[in-house]
């Protein structure tokens, strides 16, 4: 079984309404692929077995690979989790919905690295499969 850290860092410069409909879609994410026997690891069920009472840092170390939705609410992964990432070498997916390929979509905070891959998607299908896919390796 996989292991994926969702990880949401919410842009304040956009409207509540737009912040919360992002963390609805990151729940109905979150539970697509608990469906489908990945372990979604996150901060609101308290982290992971190994570490209950996880941070941002144990998320990471704990998960196969980091999961960010880069929409117009999303700030990318966060300052926390992308210095985690490094540190530990995790395997970065950025998911941008392709209704929001578009040049008013910033993606300046998503930086360019060998352990970010940048995958666009139009359900949630499409990103269960994609971290199906035998090709990806979670961790690098």
């Amino acid at each position: 079984m996989k292991r994926v850290y969702i990880a949401i860092s919410l842009n304040g410069r956009v409207s509540w309404a737009k912040r919360v409909k992002f963390i609805e879609f990151v729940g109905h994410v979150s539970k697509k692929l608990t469906d489908e026997d990945f372990e979604v690891v996150n901060l609101n069920t308290g982290g992971v077995r190994e570490c209950p009472n996880a941070g941002f840092f144990e998320c990471v170390r704990f998960s196969d690979s980091v999961l960010c939705i880069c929409d117009e609410a999303s700030s990318g992964f966060g300052e926390t989790v992308w210095s985690a990432m490094q540190r530990l070498f995790r395997r970065g997916l950025v998911f941008i919905p392709s209704n929001e390929v578009q040049p008013s979509l910033d993606l300046a905070h998503i930086p360019i690295h060998p352990l970010i891959t940048r995958v666009t998607f139009q359900t949630l299908n499409d990103i269960s499969m994609f971290l199906r896919t035998p090709t990806f390796k979670a961790v690098a």
